[in-house]
């Protein structure tokens, strides 16, 4: 409920109030997890890509776009810190998957790249960041290991404890050969078109007040 109250009620207000009162531009934040979304965060930021989509094409006024991109280093909820609190608490590490991947992108680098693409004035609203290459978890994990100056599996454990219900072993991502570039090697654009209209998005989003399965109710909507 929270994440469709912020992220699709939240998006809604504040793209209608931005077209209401002639603000100049606005940018979503988005992810990769709106990619063939498996989860209610995914989704509910697939149906936020949607609103901001539909305005961009009616608006005269503002000027809208998304960037698109993974895991933050070291935010809030994020995998680094977990990790690194358990050292801390002299804690064996646990990973979801052995096998599990994920791409990352730093603080400073995913808030000036998101700046950079305000100053472009072309037809495109979405926009994917370079990710660089994937992440394999269990190596960030031996790496960190390693950093407090003790051996992984010797001095600190690494338990494997599963996947999360929607959860993914490798993130995707969009093919970079099949977007256009811009003035900036690391940001690509994707001309792209919504798959729900507002008026879609609205009714969808009263029915879930009172729905009694929300998430798979999301789920099947953004399919």
């Amino acid at each position: 409920i929270q994440a469709i109250n912020t992220n699709c009620i939240g998006t809604y207000n504040v793209a209608y109030y931005c077209n209401k009162y002639k603000v100049k531009k606005m940018v979503l934040i988005s992810t990769d997890k709106a990619i063939n979304p498996l989860n209610v965060m995914g989704a509910s930021k697939k149906i936020a890509e949607d609103i901001v989509l539909n305005f961009s094409k009616s608006s005269s006024c503002c000027k809208y776009s998304i960037v698109r991109f993974g895991n933050v280093f070291n935010s809030n909820g994020s995998l680094i810190p977990i990790l690194l609190n358990q050292l801390d608490k002299k804690c064996d590490l646990t990973i979801t998957h052995k096998d599990a991947t994920r791409y990352f992108i730093s603080i400073s680098d995913a808030i000036s790249l998101i700046l950079y693409t305000l100053s472009f004035d072309d037809n495109n609203v979405m926009y994917v960041l370079d990710m660089g290459k994937q992440i394999k978890i269990q190596q960030l994990a031996e790496e960190l290991i390693k950093q407090y100056n003790m051996i992984p599996y010797k001095d600190v454990k690494i338990n494997y404890i599963g996947l999360r219900k929607g959860e993914k072993i490798v993130e995707e991502i969009l093919d970079y050969n099949n977007m256009l570039k811009t003035k900036d090697k690391h940001i690509y654009a994707m001309p792209c078109g919504y798959t729900k209209s507002i008026e879609e998005i609205l009714d969808f989003l009263k029915k879930c007040k009172k729905s009694k399965n929300i998430k798979n109710d999301i789920l099947n909507f953004v399919k």
